[in-house]
């Protein structure tokens, strides 16, 4: 007689088979032909399956060989690359959509020459991606930790997925869409070359969006690349030569850094530019660098920004070009440019006042900082004062001392390049006993600081901490004349 089964020997039994239908489809699927082969053969792998659906693809022999997709599996995962020999992956117009972590070893390259990468799980790349065509729709993300290069006619989609750079890349053809509100982005650490004058835009809304954290740069084509997404920086974002045309403006973070490599004095052969018709709202640093030995001279100008300005950057530094010649940002309302600047300054008007005082008329240029000094003997040069040149570009300086000397020599030398923009402009001035150090207002959050010896390296100075005195249009600090050298600056913590 057949009895019927209680309740938790039908919760067993159902249980049971749960089980057994999860084992069957997390068990790896292993390929085994080191000669190569296509995807969808059943005896090229262990167990005798092609894989699909659930199943996690292992591509991890050691060998010299290529797997080809000839179909468009969906699987749980992928491992490919061995300890040796390259392990190549070839995917040429099929889909590949994967729905857990995969990842490709340094060994092992993956050929993508069109179809669709897809799917909820990341795919990291740590070894070679090489991109000819298809499309990047993974919502997990498409890593590539080795090398990426985006090259060959046909155009590339990352179309609603991710697509992140950490290692080395190269854009070096093809148009690349970046839409369906696809990301792409290159990461801390990453490098991403664009080597010729390529277009980045999109073809299915909503736009796609560019985020670069690493280092962004134009190193090759003497025209036009062209950004027709949203491009945001807060890394490095570099110009060698030609045009980088951004459409909308790109947005600068103020942690990042727009750099202009100078290999000349010929655009666009040997420095770049940015360029947008929108506004462009300037943030974070701006620098340069010289590369291929070249070192800019006296009286040059380079036009780097043109765009519709706001603003400007927050610091600038570039190398030094010699004591007292160095590169200086112009600002204007529709453009940026670098100019050498020769700092060196002049004395004229050297006359003896009523009150037997020396007063210097002392010229040079506007928001640099410059030391008169005086000796008796063209030996010994003891410093006198520091002022930042102001916006007249002449400094009437009046020697208090020298009513104590039978006769006395001076010279003014430069001391610094530009200040931080926006600085308000110090001036030091000597009246009797006592020494007053004023700048204009507004100067919300800058500290007056000093020190007694101008440091070879950048160091703290001890702060002089509000509050000032107010004297009309000018704060102002005031105390009495300290024996030996005393320098200040106004610092902004």
């Amino acid at each position: 007689m057949m009895t019927k089964p209680n309740m938790h020997e039908q919760l067993a039994v159902l249980s049971f088979g749960l089980l057994a239908i999860l084992q069957s489809h997390a068990a790896p699927v292993v390929w085994t032909n080191t000669s190569g082969g296509n995807w969808n053969v059943a005896a090229n792998w262990s167990p005798p399956q092609v894989p699909g659906t659930g199943d996690n693809a292992i591509i991890t022999n050691n060998g010299t060989y290529t797997v080809t997709l000839d179909t468009s599996p969906t699987l749980a995962s992928l491992t490919l690359g061995g300890a040796s020999g390259v392990q190549m992956l070839a995917v040429n117009g099929y889909a590949l959509t994967l729905d857990a972590l995969s990842t490709v070893g340094t060994n092992a390259v993956v050929n993508f020459n069109g179809g669709i990468i897809a799917g909820s799980g990341e795919f990291i790349v740590n070894g070679a991606l090489n991109w000819a065509g298809g499309q990047i729709s993974s919502v997990g993300g498409v890593t590539a930790n080795g090398t990426l290069l985006v090259s060959g006619g046909n155009t590339k989609f990352v179309r609603g997925g991710v697509l992140r750079n950490g290692g080395a890349a190269q854009w070096t053809q093809g148009t690349l869409y970046v839409d369906a509100g696809g990301t792409l982005s290159n990461r801390l650490g990453g490098t991403f070359d664009i080597t010729f004058d390529g277009t980045a835009s999109y073809s299915s809304d909503p736009q796609g969006t560019i985020c670069n954290a690493g280092l962004w740069r134009k190193t090759g084509g003497t025209n036009v690349a062209s950004i027709n997404v949203p491009f945001h920086n807060g890394g490095t974002l570099s110009l060698w030569q030609g045009t980088l045309n951004f459409a909308p403006a790109p947005s600068l973070s103020p942690t990042g850094t727009i750099e202009f490599a100078l290999g000349g004095t010929d655009y666009p052969t040997n420095y770049g530019r940015i360029t947008t018709s929108q506004t462009l709202q300037l943030a974070g640093r701006l620098a340069v660098v010289f590369r291929g030995g070249f070192v800019p001279g006296p009286s040059q100008q380079y036009a780097v920004v043109a765009a519709p300005i706001l603003g400007t950057f927050q610091s600038f530094t570039a190398p030094t070009i010699s004591s007292a010649i160095f590169l200086n940002p112009l600002y204007q309302p529709n453009a940026v440019q670098l100019v050498t600047t020769d700092a060196t300054p002049s004395m004229s008007k050297l006359v003896l006042d009523g009150q037997s005082r020396f007063t210097l008329e002392i010229h040079g240029i506007a928001s640099q900082l410059y030391v008169v000094e005086a000796s008796t003997n063209f030996v010994v040069w003891t410093p006198l004062a520091t002022n930042t040149m102001p916006a007249s570009t002449v400094w009437q300086f009046v020697d208090e001392d020298s009513v104590k000397f039978p006769y006395r020599f001076y010279r003014v030398q430069f001391r610094s390049q530009s200040v931080t923009p926006s600085a308000p402009t110090l001036t030091l001035t000597r009246s009797n006993n006592t020494v007053i150090v004023s700048w204009p207002l507004p100067a919300e959050g800058w500290v007056l600081e000093w020190t007694n010896a101008l440091p070879q390296v950048s160091a703290p100075w001890p702060q002089i901490p509000p509050p000032y005195q107010t004297n009309g249009a000018n704060l102002q600090f005031t105390e009495p004349v300290p024996l030996g050298s005393k320098f200040y600056r106004l610092h902004k913590p």
